[in-house]
């Protein structure tokens, strides 16, 4: 059969569309243009299940927020989750997997994965690679947050901004906060590039997402890079409350992890298979997956998966992918 005749054909993924505008599309990242990033990585542990641990978390993000002259509201979930860790802290001062603790504060204990994150983006956004305005963002702080409550609250997507920015900060780039798109990267040999950041809330608004960051990136006029983070479509249940992952074992929580980000991505990657502007580079695909190590196999802790897909746009990038491919891998080592 002619390799035409092999395209036209349906896709065996039993989407219904032809082979080339689905899993043989361009867009996919066809003939090796894929670069996958944390399928075999092991989960960084983020905290040991300490009070002390609790304690350091809290005043780490309590004196970023310092620096950056944002106060908390006393009713703010940030606030809130920082005050219930110190009280852990304070009642529990070593190891929390002996200390006779009561319900509410078993729950209270998993606030340190995120905590420990937004101490971390607080610091990175010191960096002397940041630059633009960003203050907006921090004050969104003082808003709805809770991931263990909601994975869709406004304030997170405008989080995601700041901890993107943070991260290619980390991996080597400099990052500049502008509008449009979100950031400007530059330096370690890259031209100008622009990075829309999404963090679609259903897979059925992955496409015009999409739309919108080539738009940003048209009215910019610089070429660049629509980062899909897919959190709040990974970690949720069916009923629309937040998954919380549990293992006896690091490797368990980054296998499934894999397997779920996997999915996600070659389901959603279909909704944009035929956006081939030739602005857009491709799309970096993004997810966090946190989870609790707890049992007698390994030292528990509280660890963080990062998995990272990079789509580059074959139609117009296949003989350029250095730039993209360089952003996700100083996003992943950013982030990690």
């Amino acid at each position: 059969m002619a390799l035409g005749a092999v395209r036209d054909a349906r896709c065996g993924c039993g989407s219904g569309w032809k082979r080339k505008q689905c899993c043989d599309s361009r867009m996919h990242g066809r003939d090796g243009k894929t670069l996958l990033l944390g399928e075999n990585a092991p989960p960084q542990p983020v905290q040991k299940l300490t009070g002390d641990a609790c304690i350091r978390a809290s005043a780490r993000v309590r004196q970023g927020l310092a620096h950056f002259e944002v106060t908390l509201p006393a009713g703010s979930e940030l606030e809130t989750m920082l005050r219930k860790l110190e009280r852990l802290g304070a009642r529990h001062p070593g190891s929390l997997l002996t200390a006779p603790m009561s319900e509410a504060e078993k729950r209270d204990v998993r606030y340190i994965e995120q905590v420990s994150r937004f101490g971390t983006v607080l610091d990175l956004l010191r960096s002397p690679h940041v630059s633009g305005e960003f203050t907006g963002q921090v004050r969104r702080f003082r808003e709805r947050l809770d991931a263990l409550t909601s994975v869709i609250a406004p304030a997170q997507e405008l989080l995601l901004e700041l901890e993107i920015g943070a991260a290619l900060a980390s991996g080597g780039l400099d990052v500049s906060f502008e509008e449009p798109p979100d950031l400007v990267l530059s330096g370690d040999g890259l031209p100008a590039l622009g990075v829309a950041c999404k963090r679609p809330r259903s897979a059925l608004g992955i496409d015009s997402l999409v739309r919108k960051g080539i738009h940003q990136l048209r009215a910019r006029g610089l070429p660049g890079t629509i980062l899909m983070c897919v959190d709040a479509i990974m970690n949720v249940s069916p009923n629309g409350k937040p998954i919380e992952f549990f293992s006896k074992r690091r490797a368990a929580l980054t296998e499934g992890g894999w397997v779920r980000f996997k999915t996600a991505c070659e389901g959603l990657s279909r909704a944009v298979r035929r956006r081939t502007d030739p602005t857009l580079m491709g799309i970096v695909w993004l997810a966090r997956m946190p989870g609790a190590v707890i049992g007698d196999e390994e030292v528990p802790s509280f660890s963080r998966n990062t998995f990272l897909l990079c789509s580059i746009n074959m139609d117009h990038w296949e003989d350029r992918p250095a730039p993209l491919e360089r952003i996700a891998e100083a996003l992943y080592r950013g982030i990690e």
